[in-house]
Parts: C-alpha cells; structure tokens; sequence
C-alpha cells in the first residue's frame, strides 16, 4: 500500500511541479487563471484563491492551468469572462515565458532531485557499468517462436568492449541495449542492421550485424530489436552447495574464477553453458587471496525435475499431465492411491472442475511409475477419477486420448552461487539529466522512422508509468527516484514539442504572432489545438490499453506456475 501511494504521489508531484510553473508565470505577467486542477474529470473537491479555484479531481492522469488568454478553448473549457484588473492582450513575451515555465520547473525539479541521487547514490549491480559482453544467448524469444540466435559466433566475441552503437558513444550495458532497441538501420535488403564499434584485446573493430526482434515482455507484440547479449558479471564465488563437485575440489567462499581448461571466464552463464557439453572433469582456475591456483573438479548430473505421463486428445492438445507426488524413491511403497496428481503444462484453464494438484486415485496394483503407462495403454480407460481438495471425488471422462512420458530433467552442475554484490553508482546531475534526454530524443526520433521497429504500442500511458513506479517503489527508494528524475526529464521534452496545445506549440505561436502581427490565422490555431486535444486524448487511451495489456499478459497462468511447482525436484 505504501508503494502504491508513494507511486501515485511522485507521479502527481510531476504534474503538479510543471503546472506550477505555468502558474507562477501567469501570475507574474498578470495573465487570468481561473482554474488550476490536479486530475481530470470530476472534482472531488476545491478552494477559491485569490481569484483562482484550486482542484482536485477524480483521475490522476495529470493536471491542467486553464489560461484562456493563452490557450482559447472556449468549445472544450467554456467561456471566461476576463476581469479588467487582467491583462487583455498578450504579447509574444508573454507567450513565451508562461509556456517555457512549465518545463523549466521540471527539469528544475529534476535537477534537484538528480542531486540527492548524486550524493547518495542509486543502489545497481557491477556489470550494470560493464560494456564487456560476457554471454550470448544461443536462442531468442521471437513472435514466431524460440530460434538459434544469428548473432552466435558471427563476428561478436565473448570480452568483446561496445564502444558505440551506431556512431553514438555508450556508458554502460543499458545504454547499449537502449540503442540497439530503438534503432532503425537497415541494408538494401531491408533487412535491421546495427552498426557496432568495439574493442578486442589493443584492436578497435567496426561491426555490422542484424539484430532480431525479440519479445522482451509476455506479449509477443512488444517486439524490440536485440543482438542477445549479456554484460559480464562477477565470478566471485558467495556460496558452495555441500557434498558437490565445487566442495569436493576444494573452492572456498570468495574465490574468483578465472577460466575453466585454459578458457577464460566472462559470466556465470558462460560457465553453466561450458560444463554442460564436456567430460565430467575439468580443471578450474581460480584467484585467492591474491594467488592464482589450479583446482581439478569432477562435474555430476542432477535432476532438477521429475518424469510426469503426458495425455493429449485426438488433435494433439493437451488434456493434462500426471506428475508423480513424490520423488522416485517412494513411488515403491505401497498405497499408492492418490500419489500422482494433475497438471496443466500448457497455459489453460483446468478442465471441468479439476484443479491443478487434485489426486489420481488409482487401481491398487499400481505400485512403481512405470505401471501407470502400462495400465494406460493395456487397460484404456475411459475415464479417470480424482479426489478433490475438499475431499470429494470426481470422474473425468478421457475420450479418445494418448499419452507421452517425459523424461525427467537433469543438468550438469559445478555447486556454486556467484551472487554480485550491491554497489552505489553516483553520477553527476548534468550526466543523469544528459542521459535520460539523450535516450528521450532518440526514441522520439525512433519512432518517427519508417525503417525502426519501435511503434506507438510501446509508448507508456499513466497506467505504465504508474505500474513502473509501483514496482520500483517496492524494490528500491532510490531507483524510484532515478525514474523520477527520468519521467520530469521526459516531460519536458514532450512538452517543448512545436506541436498545438503542448508548450512547444504555444513557443511557435508566439513567434508567428510576432511575424504576422494582425494576419496570424488565430481562429485555424484554435481549431488546431482542439484536433491536438483529441489527439493526445487518443494516444493516451491507446497508450493506456497497451499497458492494461502488458500488465494482463504479465500475470502468468496460475495453472502454469503450479505445475513448475509440481514437476520440480526439491533438494
């Protein structure tokens, strides 16, 4: 509940800083404000002061100044009868000084909080500075589907530093993944390329390689461009699982892991890959205490998950699955009734009123797992019966049907935790502020190209930034300011876009008024600040229903996380 407060509360003081500046500025030039409200819709309730009615009202989507002689919207706002204490006329000063408050006073606010940030620091990992690639995924999330990354040894090397993505200077591991996201290369194919600068060994190497969009979020119509790359991260080993290959060959707690058989070491990731396809020895090399040393270790095969009889329908869909209760030692004993229960590997619902976990009530000559394949296939039932949760029992007619076994999961593993340690990054505030325009204008820029594959799907309405701020809140304080400091950043810059109703626009306006003088086109300005209105009023709604999405496609199937939980094998 705090975390949801405090989101809602960042978020409004966003708001309400840049409407501040309006305010303060029209109050300076003596301009009339007969509205200031934080919220849209109905008021929930408001004061009068001097002259203007402050609001609150019922949806936090924002806020607005109501500046009639600034923004005449007589067919949206109504009528303002301006006092003669006003000003009546606005000159172009005027214009551009009240429009230019409201982003001002959010980098304003920006810049403060981007100071706190740089005194204290925002809590991150080591490899988040790294430039280095330390894994490459062998195989992508697509919108088709999982396929063998392109990328894999076609020109990138493990240890390999980015220095630029596309001719733009990087700083770290989330700046590349940035540009490479938002870029829009391409050959005369039309195929996507990225064109890299890196630096291998004393050796300064330009690449072009052709990314894949892949789909970083549950939705498969989130698609970004990526190359598949990790950063390197830390081998400093944190713990040792007892009676494994990593105790017997003698690694202790804080030992750094240089290279296994004379290969170096880049990531965890690149170490598990490496062990699964070798003999079981392997010779480790390893830093401690400052001396480096050579350790033998014999790797072992552990299973992580249990073999489960797999029943699909005449199409080939899935039915169910029938998981063994209990690990494999037990499945001996006798009362075996109710040992195997239900489970759904495919994201569905259950069928009828079974629920993940009800047991499978089975005939009492069935005492190892192999018996219930032979009596499926001897017998054919035409039906089997569950006992529910509560006790009762339920008969669940089979149809035509036919089952799988699926082997049970093993992997070849060391015994190791390299868990990196939390450090405190401290940028300058003119850096964290250059950093977050920087991507703001490239993916504006982005998204204004034909050949980039970021689209107005992946912009972020109230509800995404809202969600964001929730998540981080319950994570860290400081990494909810950083995306405050981020969120003012981008305001302004929207806002200072030459666009009707948006501050750039009213800038434009003021300067066209200042060439034109009585044959500026005031009523077609008008006319154009309420298409804009509609506009932006549709881009948030759409915006908004791309994040409910991303939010509904987030939330996995509960009958999917049970039945991870059912077929894993608890040590």
């Amino acid at each position: 509940m705090v975390s949801v407060l405090l989101s809602i509360l960042l978020f409004e003081a966003s708001i309400f800083i840049h409407e501040l500046g309006h305010y303060l500025a029209a109050r300076r030039q003596g301009l009339f404000i007969p509205r200031f409200s934080i919220g849209f819709g109905p008021k929930l309730f408001s004061w009068k002061f001097r002259g203007t009615e402050f609001c609150l009202s019922l949806l936090p989507l924002g806020g607005y100044v109501a500046l009639p002689q600034l923004a005449e919207l007589e067919a949206l706002e109504g009528s303002y009868g301006i006092p003669d204490t006003c000003k009546q006329q606005l000159s172009a000063w005027d214009r551009c000084f009240v429009a230019l408050m409201g982003p001002l006073f959010n980098l304003l606010l920006a810049l403060f909080v981007a100071s706190v940030l740089w005194i204290h620091g925002t809590p991150g990992l080591p490899e988040d500075s790294s430039r280095a690639i330390g894994y490459i995924l062998p195989h992508l999330p697509t919108p088709l589907g999982d396929i063998p990354n392109p990328n894999l040894g076609t020109g990138l090397q493990l240890g390999d530093v980015i220095l630029s993505v596309d001719g733009q200077a990087v700083s770290c591991f989330e700046a590349i993944q940035q540009a490479i996201g938002i870029g829009s290369g391409h050959d005369d194919q039309g195929q996507a390329t990225v064109d890299l600068e890196v630096r291998r060994g004393d050796a300064i190497l330009p690449l072009t390689l052709h990314p894949v969009k892949i789909c970083p979020f549950a939705s498969r119509s989130d698609s970004l461009r990526s190359l598949g790359i990790a950063p390197t991260s830390s081998l400093k080993i944190t713990a040792i699982v007892p009676d494994s290959p990593a105790a017997k060959a003698g690694l202790q707690r804080g030992d750094q892991l240089l290279a296994v058989d004379g290969q170096t070491l880049y990531s965890l990731q690149h170490l598990q890959d490496y062990i699964q396809g070798v003999p079981s020895d392997i010779q480790l090399s390893v830093r401690r205490r400052g001396e480096e040393i050579s350790l033998p270790a014999a790797l072992t095969d552990v299973p992580i998950s249990k073999a489960y009889w797999k029943l699909e329908d005449s199409r080939g869909e899935e039915i169910f699955c029938l998981i063994p209760r209990d690990s494999f030692s037990s499945l001996n004993s006798k009362g075996i009734e109710g040992r195997f229960e239900i489970g759904f590997s495919a994201e569905q619902h259950s069928p009828s009123p079974l629920a993940a976990g009800d047991g499978l009530i089975l005939p009492a000559n069935l005492a190892v797992f192999s018996d219930l394949g032979e009596w499926l296939s001897r017998d054919r039932p035409s039906s089997l019966r569950f006992q529910k949760s509560d006790g009762s029992v339920y008969e669940y007619p089979l149809g035509n049907y036919r089952f799988q076994s699926i082997a049970a999961t093993t992997i070849r593993r060391l015994g190791i935790e390299c868990a990196p340690e939390m450090v405190w990054i401290h940028l300058s505030p003119w850096q964290q502020i250059r950093n977050y325009a920087l991507q703001s204008v490239q993916t504006l820029c982005s998204l204004l190209s034909p050949h980039s594959d970021v689209a107005l799907r992946h912009l972020m309405g109230p509800p995404g930034i809202f969600r964001t701020m929730k998540t981080l809140a319950a994570h860290s304080l400081w990494t909810l300011l950083a995306f405050f400091v981020m969120l003012n950043v981008n305001l302004a810059i929207i806002n200072l876009l030459p666009l009707p109703v948006l501050d750039g626009g009213h800038l434009i306006m003021a300067g066209l008024q200042k060439l034109l003088g009585n044959g500026f086109p005031l009523r077609w300005w008008q006319h154009s600040q309420i298409l804009f209105i509609l506009f932006f009023l549709s881009l948030m709604i759409y915006a908004s229903f791309h994040d409910l999405r991303r939010w509904r496609d987030d939330r996995r199937e509960p009958s999917t996380l049970k039945f991870q939980e059912q077929i894993r094998l608890h040590s």
